[in-house]
C-alpha cells in the first residue's frame, strides 16, 4: 500500500488525510516515486488527488474506523504544508520522504514579460518521446520557471538519451527538430575474457590499483615457486604470450583472484 499524510497545520487542530497512489495507477517498483508525484500534483494544484472505489473503512484499521485519517474520495482543498510518504511496495520496495510546500507564487502565471521566442534544448531515449515531449510543451503557454527547470535538468548529460531535440517557443512554434546523436561511443575500461581471447594490456594496467598489484604480488612469489614468472606473464608485450595456455590460464586466474 501507499499512502502519503497530509498535514495541515493552518490551525491547532491536526488534520490528517490519507490518499493512496494504488488506485490511480499499477506501482510495483515506481511506488514511493508515484507516491511523490501525487503530493506533488497536490501542491501545484492546491486540491488532494482522491482515491477511487473507496466505500467505507475496513474494520481492521482502527485508525480509520476512529476517523483519526480521513481517505479523500473527493478532490479535497490544501493549502499547503508538510506532507509525509510512506510507501510499502508489494515487492519489498520501501520508502519515506517528508515534503514541504514551496510558498513561492508564480508571477504572471509563469508567462513571460517579453515577446522574445524560448530556446528549448532536451533530449530523451527514443524519437517517439521527445517528439511528444516537445510537442507537448508546444501546445501550452510558454512558462519561463518550467523552462528553467527543463534547462537546468538537460544541462547534463542523462545517459541513453540518445536522441536530441529543439524547439523554439513562442508565436511560432515551426521550428522543431529531432536528432540522434551521431558520436556516442561508449569507452572501453576492462575487458575481461575468456581462454583465446585475452588482453595482454588488461592486466598491465590494473597493476596501478594498490589493492591489485598486492595480490598479483602475493600470486607472483607462489608461483615462483614453481618456475612460473606471474609479473613477466601479465606485463610482457608480448602479443604471443597467451598462445601458451598455461601462462593464459595463470594470468587470468591471479587477475580474478
Amino acid at each position: 500500500m501507499l499512502w502519503p499524510k497530509f498535514f495541515s497545520v493552518t490551525d491547532k487542530s491536526l488534520f490528517q488525510s490519507a490518499p493512496s497512489s494504488p488506485t490511480s495507477v499499477i506501482l510495483m517498483h515506481a511506488s514511493a516515486l508515484v507516491s511523490i508525484v501525487k503530493v506533488l500534483i497536490a501542491m501545484e494544484t492546491g486540491k488532494i488527488p482522491p482515491n477511487y472505489n473507496y466505500n467505507k473503512p475496513s474494520q481492521q484499521v482502527p485508525a480509520l474506523v476512529e476517523e483519526k485519517f480521513k481517505v479523500v474520495t473527493e478532490p479535497m482543498p490544501w493549502s499547503g504544508g508538510l506532507a509525509a510518504v510512506n510507501s510499502v511496495g508489494l515487492n519489498g520496495v520501501v520508502g519515506h520522504v517528508v515534503l514541504r510546500s514551496h510558498k513561492k507564487e508564480k508571477v504572471n502565471d509563469g508567462l513571460p514579460t517579453d515577446e522574445i521566442p524560448r530556446l528549448l534544448i532536451i533530449s530523451g531515449r527514443t524519437e517517439e518521446g521527445l517528439e511528444e515531449t516537445l510537442t507537448k510543451l508546444e501546445s501550452k503557454p510558454v512558462d519561463v520557471e518550467c523552462l528553467s527547470l527543463l534547462h537546468d535538468i538537460y544541462s547534463r548529460n542523462v545517459p541513453n538519451y540518445n536522441y536530441r531535440g529543439y524547439t523554439i517557443l513562442g508565436k511560432d512554434n515551426n521550428h522543431k527538430e529531432i536528432k540522434r546523436s551521431e558520436n556516442l561511443k561508449r569507452p572501453v575500461w576492462f575487458i575481461f575474457s575468456g581462454m583465446g581471447s585475452q588482453w595482454p594490456g588488461m592486466g598491465s594496467n590494473l597493476l596501478q590499483f594498490p589493492i591489485i598489484s598486492e595480490s598479483i604480488q602475493r600470486s607472483h612469489n607462489i608461483l615462483m615457486k614453481k618456475g612460473l614468472d606471474l609479473l613477466n606473464i601479465i606485463t610482457s608485450t608480448d602479443k604471443n604470450i597467451f598462445d601458451n595456455i598455461l601462462k593464459s590460464f595463470v594470468g587470468i586466474a591471479a587477475i580474478q583472484v
